[in-house]
């Protein structure tokens, strides 16, 4: 909040007694010095995750105390070679949820916080319940939290339905990605999954009004454009405005955030032809 942002964004993963820990990967691999602290050498394995087999330190195997232990890293220390050198010179230890949301509150009242929940499908999977461990979180924190200042987010329609049924107060936004399905998407329907681009038609949108209050889109869908940057959203509605259907629809709309470096934008948004090259 130093920086005069308006609000923060976190992603959340369960961890082994049932807490939430803010991270930005299941695997915790990279985005922390886990690698580096040899007392938790022994956690290492492999997990199923969408489907795929991956190896390293997951959230899940570690207590919430012991994830305090670790510490948070630039996840592209190449890149970000700056940024890398002040999570070594300066390591924040990584936090809880509910501890996070009463330090935010209890400094900047009108601070917005974006929780996403991060692979709610493969959770579940693991005999989790991100809707319950909210609430078991939100239960803690009282009065001291502001529930008009927080969003819900999920990639998954599964969880949103479970969330608005808690009745925690908070909106609730379906995050959306420019091309293929949602993951819990194969498990609800028969036949062929519904895709992004069929959801942020008019009618899809109409349909994703009923269980949330806005949708997060790729900064492409917000802006049309052709060519190699075209997504699967503008090959069917090439001339109407994403915006424009989504409040029709009574949707809210949000962009996804757009990072600085020239391989996370658009090549029409790109400065010089250093991929790390920031703007």
């Amino acid at each position: 909040m130093t920086q005069k942002a308006q609000g923060v964004a976190l992603s959340v993963a369960p961890t082994k007694d049932g807490r939430l820990c803010i991270v930005s990967s299941m695997d915790i691999s990279d985005c922390t010095d886990v690698r580096r602290n040899v007392s938790f050498a022994s956690r290492f394995g492999a997990r199923k995750v969408v489907s795929q087999t991956t190896k390293g330190w997951f959230s899940v195997d570690f207590t919430a105390d012991e994830l305090t232990q670790l510490h948070y890293a630039e996840t592209r220390p190449r890149m970000r070679k700056q940024s890398a050198q002040i999570a070594q010179a300066t390591p924040e230890p990584i936090a809880m949820l509910a501890e996070t949301l009463d330090e935010i509150f209890r400094q900047h009242k009108n601070a917005e916080v974006w929780i996403e929940f991060l692979l709610p499908s493969q959770v579940a999977e693991w005999g989790f319940s991100y809707s319950e461990l909210v609430e078991t979180e939100f239960a803690d924190l009282g009065r001291r939290v502001d529930v008009s200042k927080i969003v819900f987010v999920s990639s998954e329609k599964t969880l949103i339905r479970k969330l608005k049924q808690s009745n925690l107060g908070p909106r609730i936004f379906y995050r959306t990605e420019p091309y293929g399905y949602a993951n819990d998407e194969s498990h609800l329907r028969k036949g062929a999954p519904r895709t992004y681009a069929t959801e942020l038609a008019p009618t899809g949108l109409q349909d994703l009004a009923q269980i949330c209050d806005g949708i997060i889109v790729d900064i492409l869908q917000v802006f049309s454009q052709t060519g190699a940057d075209k997504t699967a959203f503008e090959i069917l509605w090439q001339n109407t405005s994403l915006v424009d259907f989504a409040h029709a629809a009574g949707l809210q709309i949000a962009g996804a955030v757009l990072r600085a470096e020239n391989t996370f934008r658009p090549l029409y948004l790109r400065h010089g032809v250093d991929r790390s090259e920031e703007r």
